[in-house]
C-alpha cells in the first residue's frame, strides 16, 4: 500500500507542472482546445501506464487520481468564472459610483467656471445640475448622516436649485442640520458679495488703464449679479439696488461694444423675467441681426432663438412664433440634444408650433397656457 501511495505521489509534481505549462501555452496561443486535448491524453497516459503496477484492491485510488487530473482544472476554471461573474456587478457598482462622483465634481467646477457663467447665456437647466441635484435631494429623510452630506454637497454646488434646498433645510427638526444649512447660506452670500466687490475693483482699474475689452468685464459682473438675484438671498431693497446695477452694466457693455451679443442676450432675458416682452423682443431682434452673431457659440444662438420663441408665445403672436420655431429647428440637431438633454422637451414644442398646424388650434393652445 505504501508503495502504491509513493507511485501516485511521485506523479503529482510532474503532472501539475505539465498542466501548468499546457495552460500557459494554450492561453498565450489562444487555443483552449489544446489544453482540453492535453488533459485527455495525460489522463489516458497515467491510467494505462500505471494500472498494472497497482493491485486491483487499490485500483479505485488510481481511478480517483486520474479523474482529478482530468477534472480539477475544469472545476477550478468554473470557480474562477463564477467568482468573476459575482465580482462584475460589484465592479460596475463601484464604476457607477465613480462616474457619479466625477459628474458631481465636474458640475461643481463648471458651476463657477467663468466661461460657463459669463460667455454663454443658458435658459434651461444644465444637464449635470438636473442629474446631480435629485441625487442629493435627501433632506426630507430621517438619516442625519445623509442630511449632513447633502448639506455639504449643496453648499459646493451653489446653484439656484441647491440654494432653494438649503433654505428648505432651515426648517428641519434637527438643530445641527439647521445650523449647517444657515452657515452654508451665509457662506454662499458672503462669497457673492466678495466676488462682486473684487469685480467692481477690477472694472475701476480697467477704466483707469483704458482696457479695450472693458465691456467683457462689465458683462461678467452683470452675469454674476443676475445669478445672485436668482438665488433669492437678497431682500427687496437689495434686489432693487442690484437689479438697477445689473441693467446699468449691461447697457454700458452694449454701448462700449455694439456687437457684443452676449450682453444684449442677458439684458433681454432680464426684461423677459419682468414680463417686459416688447422691450425684450426689440433687444433680441436687434441682437439676431448683428453681424457678430455668426461668430458666437451655438449655445448663444440657441438661447437667443429660444428666448424669441418664448416672447412670441407670451405675446400670442402665432405667425412669428411659427417662424421662430422653424428657424431654431436648424440648431436643435441630434448632437446638440445629446449634449443638452434638457432641450428635448423644448424641441417637442418646436416641432408642434413650427409644424403645419391649424392656426386656430395654436391660438387656443397659447391663450390657454399663457
Amino acid at each position: 500500500m505504501d508503495m502504491d501511495i509513493k507511485i501516485i505521489l511521485r506523479l503529482e509534481k510532474p503532472v501539475l507542472l505539465s498542466q501548468t505549462a499546457a495552460a500557459l501555452i494554450s492561453g498565450f496561443a489562444g487555443a483552449s482546445f489544446f489544453f482540453f486535448v492535453f488533459q485527455f491524453c495525460l489522463a489516458l497516459f497515467v491510467f494505462f501506464n500505471y494500472k498494472d503496477k497497482i493491485p486491483k484492491s487499490d485500483i479505485m485510488d488510481l481511478y480517483f487520481f486520474v479523474s482529478m487530473i482530468f477534472a480539477l482544472p475544469f472545476i477550478c476554471f468554473w470557480m474562477i468564472r463564477r467568482t468573476a461573474a459575482l465580482c462584475a456587478p460589484l465592479a460596475d457598482g463601484r464604476q457607477r459610483a465613480e462616474n457619479t462622483k466625477e459628474e458631481l465634481v465636474s458640475h461643481i467646477k463648471a458651476d463657477w467656471d467663468a466661461y460657463t457663467d459669463f460667455k454663454a447665456v443658458k435658459y434651461g437647466k444644465s444637464t449635470l445640475a438636473s442629474n446631480a441635484v435629485p441625487i442629493i435631494d435627501l433632506l426630507s429623510g430621517d438619516n442625519i448622516e445623509i442630511k449632513r452630506k447633502s448639506i455639504v454637497i449643496l453648499h459646493k454646488l451653489r446653484t439656484v436649485r441647491a440654494i432653494t434646498l438649503l433654505k428648505k433645510a432651515l426648517s428641519d427638526a434637527n438643530v445641527e442640520i439647521k445650523f449647517m444649512a444657515a452657515s452654508a447660506l451665509l457662506n454662499i452670500e458672503s462669497d457673492f458679495k466678495e466676488r462682486i466687490k473684487e469685480m467692481d475693483e477690477e472694472i475701476e482699474r480697467a477704466e483707469d488703464e483704458g482696457y479695450s475689452k472693458i465691456h467683457e468685464l462689465r458683462y461678467n459682473l452683470a452675469a454674476l449679479i443676475s445669478k445672485y438675484l436668482m438665488s433669492g438671498l437678497l431682500d427687496d431693497i437689495g434686489q432693487k439696488r442690484l437689479s438697477d446695477r445689473m441693467h446699468e452694466l449691461l447697457n454700458r457693455a452694449s454701448a462700449d461694444n455694439e456687437n457684443y451679443v452676449e450682453a444684449r442676450a442677458l439684458l433681454a432675458e432680464e426684461y423677459y423675467k419682468k414680463a417686459m416682452y416688447k422691450e425684450a423682443l426689440a433687444i433680441v431682434e436687434s441682437a439676431m441681426k448683428s453681424p457678430a452673431l455668426s461668430g458666437c457659440a451655438a449655445d448663444v444662438k440657441i438661447s437667443l432663438v429660444m428666448l424669441l420663441c418664448e416672447i412670441h408665445y407670451r405675446l400670442c403672436d402665432i405667425a412669428r412664433l411659427r417662424q421662430a420655431c422653424a428657424s431654431i429647428k436648424n440648431y436643435l440637431t441630434p448632437e446638440i440634444l445629446k449634449k443638452r438633454p434638457e432641450l428635448i422637451d423644448f424641441e417637442k414644442s418646436v416641432r408642434y408650433f413650427g409644424g403645419e398646424k391649424n392656426e386656430s388650434g395654436l391660438k387656443k393652445a397659447v391663450t390657454g397656457n399663457g
